[in-house]
């Protein structure tokens, strides 16, 4: 496989979720990331863009608080 996996959710209310979804695909060899390893600021859409664009496969945790984000 090439790049991680990259997944993208809401900060409002579904890091608990994706924490626990990256150490279950972590624990089955696949390499994850998300945005939790980044401090927002002024090159955090540099890097998010950056890295969508090397992932291999893009998982959206879609819920509510996801739709209703402007990212």
């Amino acid at each position: 496989m090439g790049g991680p996996v990259f997944i993208s959710y809401s900060h409002a209310s579904d890091g608990g979720y994706v924490e626990r979804l990256a150490a279950y695909l972590e624990a089955a060899g696949v390499a994850v990331w998300f945005d939790r390893e980044i401090v927002s600021g002024d090159r955090w859409g540099d890097v998010i863009e950056a890295r969508i664009e090397s992932c291999t496969v893009y998982v959206v945790v879609m819920t509510p608080a996801a739709k209703a984000s402007p990212w």
